[in-house]
């Protein structure tokens, strides 16, 4: 079951960026040991013009997105795997050039709100709601948001 919610929305994101020109890959392999991001979406400064007004205003140059679905919730454990493999991507980024990007954002689109992460582990994690219904930001160096489904906004 997990497949199928993530098959369909990595289709709808990647029809989503295509639409409005914006390169997007899907399944990004980050190790060896079959580590792959669902999806990196890498935008220009045109591409970042493109997005405001949008839930992903905040994108930067290099942005990963995982989608958790009902069947796989958001817990601690999948959390830290998500980090750390937007981290292996950053690193194989810093290999093609000097330095690490600090140009990035991890996005985290759960179907069900992961009370676990937002709430019991809030002090550890820092995820703070923002401003916006839905969207959850933990601003470190690298800022994560996890943006809820069912508590955003319905917007045409």
């Amino acid at each position: 079951m997990p497949q199928d919610y993530d098959s369909a929305y990595k289709a709808f994101y990647e029809r989503l960026f295509q639409q409005w020109n914006i390169p997007i890959e899907t399944q990004v392999e980050v190790s060896r040991r079959a580590r792959s991001i669902d999806a990196v979406v890498w935008c220009e400064a045109e591409h970042l013009q493109r997005l405001r007004g949008t839930v992903f205003a905040h994108f930067r140059r290099i942005n990963t997105l995982e989608l958790k679905g009902p069947e796989d919730p958001l817990n601690r454990a999948n959390y830290m795997l998500i980090v750390s493999r937007a981290y292996r991507l950053l690193a194989k980024q810093k290999e093609e050039a000097d330095g690490l990007p600090p140009n990035a954002t991890i996005n985290i689109v759960c179907s069900v709100r992961p009370d676990t992460i937002l709430d019991r582990l809030q002090s550890e994690l820092r995820f703070f709601p923002t401003d916006e219904p839905g969207v959850y930001l933990c601003d470190q160096e690298i800022p994560r948001r996890i943006f809820v489904a069912t508590e955003l906004e319905v917007v045409p």
